[in-house]
């Protein structure tokens, strides 16, 4: 087998679990087939329909990011934000959201999500991309938290 310069074999993909709080049924199997397309990463994706679901969800698991709908049945508004970061301390947090307006986009980052992508504008290597780069930036945060605590 063949390995890559960053010593990784290049017939295996990283995996990345994720927690996807969307209503839409069609909305999420969008998603799963935008995240089947990646030949970086293989996708563990649990999908919950309902904020509590997701909540109950992450009492036993913790994903690698959450990929968060703002107009869900039992939560709208960016309040699931703050509710999903209580119960999930450290995984970061991507808003999903069909309404285009940046004064919420701005408060969504404000109160701790990681990016904030309009769904009709989604493409498979956007998803993927914001989802690496929020990844990335919770390790290194986490990093840096462990290096001011010694």
């Amino acid at each position: 087998m063949h390995s890559d310069l960053l010593g990784h074999d290049q017939w295996t993909r990283e995996r990345m679990r994720v927690l996807l709080v969307e209503d839409s049924s069609d909305q999420a199997e969008l998603i799963r087939e935008m995240l089947a397309l990646s030949s970086q990463y293989q996708f563990e994706l649990q999908h919950e329909p309902h904020l509590h679901g997701g909540l109950d969800w992450l009492r036993d698991y913790t994903p690698d990011l959450v990929l968060l709908d703002l107009n869900l049945p039992d939560s709208r508004g960016l309040s699931g934000i703050q509710r999903m970061r209580d119960a999930a301390p450290g995984v970061p947090i991507i808003v999903l959201t069909n309404v285009e307006d940046e004064a919420t986009a701005l408060h969504a980052l404000r109160v701790g999500a990681e990016d904030y992508l309009h769904k009709r504008q989604l493409a498979p290597e956007l998803l993927v991309r914001a989802m690496r780069y929020a990844v990335e930036r919770a390790r290194v945060d986490e990093a840096l938290r462990e290096s001011e605590e010694r």
